[in-house]
């Protein structure tokens, strides 16, 4: 999923269609097999500490989390600082 998000801006709108296809079948797999996807969302501010202009760039954090599909999550606990 982090290549897929990393290579977005430089492929085709044709080459996205065909990557969410693929992720969309990759989703199907893991309900076949009993398992169960989760997505969260937080928007943050990034600084890095060497950065020589310090304004802060907003960017929005993805996590997926799979479980046994007999598990049902309300919430999930993401980190608060990353490295």
């Amino acid at each position: 999923m982090r290549d897929l998000g990393d290579i977005a801006d430089d492929i085709s709108f044709s080459e996205k269609r065909t990557d969410q296809q693929e992720v969309d079948g990759m989703f199907r797999q893991l309900e076949e097999l009993g398992a169960g996807c989760y997505l969260a969302f937080r928007t943050t501010k990034l600084v890095a500490a060497n950065w020589v202009d310090k304004s802060a760039l907003p960017f929005t954090i993805g996590y997926l989390t799979v479980v046994p599909s007999k598990k049902v999550l309300s919430e999930m606990m993401v980190p608060r600082r990353g490295s």
